[in-house]
């Protein structure tokens, strides 16, 4: 078209001459000699969100006449009458990362059978467990309700003592979830502070006296209590997963008869897996 009209000029035609009209399709309207230079019969022109053709052209000195028909089928703009909602914020469901921890009896709880860790983030609500002797045949044994701290060792782990005080060993520990703290030594002895750590025979157990959070999720703990419950003390590298032992933690009961035998494992909507729960 040759002449182009702001929006602001589309709607203050829109206001001032289409009032009154909406429910024709023909327009009559005036503008300025100067601003209607270079119209011509079958321009078209959109304002108010609909297209108009130049029916007729009329120059009235300083004023020039147009004539417009509305274009049959063009779409015609609706306002809303308020704001909609933006809602509720969709949660999309993570994967379920967890751990079957054979220490007996972790939480101290009297539980048969391994403890479980499991965590999510965002986290989707109560994960169930379940075993059986078959993928088919499984049936649920315990909940867990809240995401464990579960994380990973910044730092290699040296062997240190088999069972005792390590003094010499700084742990640094990526930890999320988890708020750790400093104790006494004898409270550590009495059960404060512990930590599992997946090694190459499977879990240690460990405590410590002091804990200094370097950066957000990262730990610096020393002071270390090795090898509790006589668990394996082995030399382990970055990357192996560390879980703190609180009460986000699930233990497990099963019968002397499901003792050292292949489950099948479930947590939430993983697939099962085979485990051995082992009992000397």
């Amino acid at each position: 078209m040759p002449i182009v009209f702001s929006e602001g000029q589309a709607e203050i035609l829109a206001e001032t001459l289409y009032q009154g009209l909406i429910t024709t399709n023909t327009l009559e309207l005036g503008t300025a000699a100067c601003e209607g230079v270079g119209f011509e019969v079958n321009d078209m022109i959109r304002f108010d969100g609909r297209d108009w053709r130049i029916e007729a052209l009329e120059d009235e000195l300083i004023i020039k006449r147009l004539t417009l028909r509305a274009e049959a089928g063009t779409r015609h703009r609706f306002l809303a009458l308020e704001i909609p909602g933006v809602g509720d914020t969709a949660i999309y469901p993570a994967n379920i990362e967890y751990a079957i921890i054979d220490v007996p009896n972790l939480l101290g709880d009297g539980a048969t059978g391994p403890t479980i860790a499991a965590s999510a983030d965002p986290w989707g609500g109560p994960v169930t467990v379940k075993i059986g002797t078959t993928p088919h045949s499984l049936s649920s044994i315990a909940t867990i309700d809240a995401p464990a701290a579960m994380g990973r060792l910044a730092s290699r782990l040296p062997i240190g003592p088999t069972e005792g005080w390590d003094s010499e060993t700084v742990l640094n520990i990526y930890l999320p979830n988890a708020a750790l703290a400093s104790a006494k030594a004898e409270d550590v002895e009495a059960g404060v502070n512990r930590m599992v750590i997946a090694n190459a025979q499977g879990w240690e157990l460990m405590g410590w006296t002091q804990a200094e959070q370097v950066s957000e999720d990262y730990w610096r703990l020393t002071g270390l209590l090795r090898g509790v419950s006589a668990t394996p003390v082995v030399e382990t590298e970055v990357g192996a997963t560390a879980i703190l032992v609180d009460g986000r933690l699930e233990s497990t009961w099963l019968n002397s008869a499901q003792w050292n035998v292949p489950l099948y494992w479930q947590i939430g909507a993983n697939d099962p897996i085979l485990f051995i729960h082992s009992v000397e």
